[in-house]
């Protein structure tokens, strides 16, 4: 829910990378389901947030609800990519792309060391640390079979295509390159 910040985020810290890490929206609301966050528990966060009106929250069943927070973070993540703010990331393109396109981002200079260490380092799991990370995106597209996935595609489907394209895009300039020829 953060992403809903990114312009605070920019009057703060002008000048600083972003990357968006994106996901299909089915297996997002799979895993919403099953652990969820508390940003999409229906009383955490205020829902006018997510662009929910306050008197639609008990109309809602949990998972319409987490569907249109989850719609209203990936908007925020198009208008940024379509700004050039953020460097949309593909949850399908890591582990690989923190040594490639997120480290040039950033402006990174690996050296063999450094390499070494975060190529161990992603081969564990955030949320499960000491375990190896194993995809589970097969697992969550079948439990989206049906209302999850209709919800994913009815609610995020079209601004997930749009990642898709800005996250293939080869940007002109670095954000970082902007900002240290200004």
């Amino acid at each position: 829910w953060n992403t809903l910040e990114i312009p605070r985020f920019r009057r703060l810290f002008p000048g600083v990378p972003f990357v968006f890490n994106f996901r299909d929206p089915a297996e997002v609301l799979v895993s919403q389901m099953t652990q969820p966050g508390a940003w999409t528990l229906l009383d955490a966060l205020p829902p006018e947030m997510f662009g929910i009106a306050a008197r639609e929250v008990g109309t809602l069943m949990r998972d319409e609800y987490c569907a249109r927070a989850v719609a209203a973070i990936c908007a925020a993540g198009v208008q940024a990519a379509a700004t050039g703010d953020v460097l949309p990331v593909n949850y399908t393109e890591l582990p690989g792309a923190i040594l490639t396109r997120i480290a040039s981002h950033f402006r990174l200079e690996l050296d063999e060391s450094q390499r070494s260490s975060l190529e161990l380092t992603t081969q564990f799991d955030a949320k499960r640390p000491g375990y190896v990370f194993e995809r589970d995106s097969d697992r969550k597209h079948e439990a989206a079979a049906g209302r999850l996935r209709e919800l994913a595609d009815r609610w995020i489907g079209s601004d997930y295509v749009r990642l898709n394209a800005f996250a293939m895009r080869k940007p002109e300039v670095s954000l970082g390159e902007r900002v240290n020829s200004q």
